[in-house]
This record gives structure tokens, sequence and C-alpha cells, in this order.
């Protein structure tokens, strides 16, 4: 990941300076995603344990969905809000239209598949 990291700061680099294929753009990077979960407590506890996510005391004090539950790691917040009324939990292949999947960036994918699958999560595929 870290020869990754140098080739597009690389390739950033030479965008800023006017060459094509590179990455400028006005927006920074992602501040958070929200997903809607049947059981937001299930899905809380689920993130926090699994994933380290830690809740977001600041959620709170800016009056934000009060229904919802917030959770940040160092870089990215996730929201997860209550499903409507009378929905139960689908899985959904890849290739269908909308958000099917969430990607974490780690240093160790293994690790985190593991405490993923103890955890009872489903897979799409294997870690890439």
């Amino acid at each position: 990941m870290a020869a990754f990291g140098r080739v597009l700061k690389r390739v950033c680099r030479r965008r800023r300076r006017g060459h094509e294929g590179g990455c400028v753009s006005a927006v920074l990077g992602l501040h958070h995603v929200a997903i809607a979960a049947c059981n937001v407590d299930a899905a809380l506890r689920f993130y926090n344990d699994a994933a380290s996510l830690r809740v977001w005391p600041a959620a709170a004090a800016l009056g934000l969905q009060p229904d919802a539950a917030w959770l940040c790691s160092d870089n990215m917040g996730l929201c997860i809000v209550p499903a409507a009324p009378g929905q139960a939990p689908q899985r959904r292949p890849v290739c269908e239209a909308g958000i099917t999947h969430l990607c974490l960036q780690t240093p160790d994918i293994d690790a985190v598949q593991r405490r993923f699958a103890k955890a009872h999560a489903s897979f799409h595929g294997a870690p890439i």
C-alpha cells in the first residue's frame, strides 16, 4: 500500500503541474458514509467491535439525527440510520444499482477479515 501511495502522490504532483491523467479534484476525501440498518444497536456493536470504530461524541452535541448512531476512525465517519419500518436485511450482488458494499482501508486486511467473519459478516469476495 505504501508503494501505491507514493505513485499516487507522484501522479497528483504531475497533474498539478499540468500533466494529464492525474487526480486533482475539488473533493479532498470522504467525510462519512451513511447506511440504513434494520437494527441500529446491533450494527453499532458490530462496527464498534469488528472494525474498532468509536462512537463519535460530537454527534449528540451537534444535534445530528438522534435515532442514528455515529461512529468514527481517525479519518472517516459512519452514520447508521434506522431502516424504514417493515424493511428486512437484503444481500444484493455488487452489480446492482446503489451502494452494495463498504470498503475499509487497513494495514492488515487478513486480521480485519477474521474479525469481521467472527462477527458473522458476509463478504462479496476475498480481500484484495
